[in-house]
């Protein structure tokens, strides 16, 4: 999620699998719109049936919805749409739908350009490092323009109340020229 603001600064939240990073960053989402200030992206929300994930969707900040992920051995999971199978794990990836859904979110810029361009403060999450390093996420890790904070069971219900006050500041920081 992004605001138009006027210098890079990127708050990025990292945890295990279901802590409640994106219950965190709808919360601030919600904080900033309330102080006007425009946020521009998407999420990722687990699907579940019956207490199970069952999959994904992507829901931008604008409330469009599609589906990402589901959980299915079969390759026509997608009805309607002849389109190669990609897997993650357990998921069948609708790249169909997350081409029609995310990347208009993102087609001004790449993310690199994103998080280096002035002007703008960038929320995001960001996978815990396990296996083989992913470069992108490991320069966006390692930015001097970064701060991390890993969101865990016992600080998740906290991280919103340290948070805010220092992306505020940041705001206030860059609206008076920085």
């Amino acid at each position: 999620m992004a605001g138009n603001l006027a210098s890079p600064l990127h708050f990025i939240l990292t945890g295990v699998p279901g802590v409640g990073k994106t219950t965190l960053i709808k919360a601030i989402q919600q904080e900033l719109q309330k102080k006007g200030i425009d946020c521009q992206g998407f999420l990722t929300e687990e699907v579940r049936t019956g207490g199970r994930r069952i999959g994904f969707d992507i829901v931008t900040t604008n409330g469009q919805r599609g589906q990402l992920a589901r959980v299915s051995e079969d390759p026509d999971i997608f009805q309607g749409t002849r389109q190669r199978v990609y897997r993650v794990g357990q998921y069948t990836v609708n790249l169909l739908s997350f081409e029609q859904t995310a990347l208009p979110t993102l087609r001004t810029s790449t993310v690199e350009k994103l998080m280096s361009q002035p002007g703008n403060i960038v929320v995001a999450t960001i996978p815990v490092p396990k296996g083989k390093p992913i470069p992108l996420v490991e320069k966006i890790r390692s930015s001097s323009t970064s701060k991390v904070y890993e969101v865990t069971r016992q600080n998740r219900d906290k991280l919103l109340s340290e948070i805010l006050p220092e992306l505020s500041s940041c705001i206030n920081s860059m609206g008076s020229g920085r």
